[in-house]
């Protein structure tokens, strides 16, 4: 397998350039690195764990030294830290949990906070919407739950989606 912009001349000159590459394309901002990012995070984990394998021949076959690990993992938490709203974060989170990073937990927990509010905010607009359509006389609820209520996060996802797939509306998830 090539990635984009790589071109395959030796296999040890492959490992430098696709490690340089990144740590610019972090520092850069590069909008279609999140493509990319699992290599990010193999490539760090294969650097603090030597049993680590990846299963892509391009990154078990070759070394990443420490030094190289630290600048990646570096240049990876200033893009998260830089990164400009919550949807640009997420996949720079995600890697850098990936990876096994101890040093964003205290993120993670934000996170998790942030994720769960909305969550229960999203889950009492929903309810409230499906309530007012029942008031209204549609049919949202099946008869087997005649009692949805706001707690019931679950049923009232799977009873909007079949109220809007019955007008021909599908949401993707």
């Amino acid at each position: 397998m090539q990635f984009a912009g790589f071109r395959r001349t030796r296999q040890n000159e492959l490992m430098g350039e696709l490690v340089r590459s990144l740590i610019a394309r972090l520092k850069a901002d590069d909008r279609q690195l999140k493509e990319d990012l699992w290599m990010v995070s193999d490539l760090l984990r294969k650097a603090w764990s030597r049993e680590f394998h990846s299963g892509f021949e391009e990154i078990d076959s070759e070394d990443i030294s420490s030094a190289e690990a630290v600048e990646l993992r570096e240049a990876l938490l200033d893009a998260f830290h830089r990164a400009a709203d919550r949807a640009e974060s997420r996949p720079l989170l995600h890697t850098l949990a990936t990876a096994h990073e101890r040093t964003i937990k205290d993120d993670l927990v934000r996170e998790l906070h942030l994720s769960l509010e909305m969550h229960r905010a999203a889950s009492a607009r929903l309810w409230a919407a499906l309530r007012g359509l029942d008031d209204t006389g549609e049919e949202v609820f099946e008869q087997s739950e005649p009692s949805v209520g706001l707690d019931c996060v679950e049923r009232n996802i799977r009873a909007a989606e079949r109220y809007l797939r019955q007008r021909g509306i599908v949401v993707p998830l």
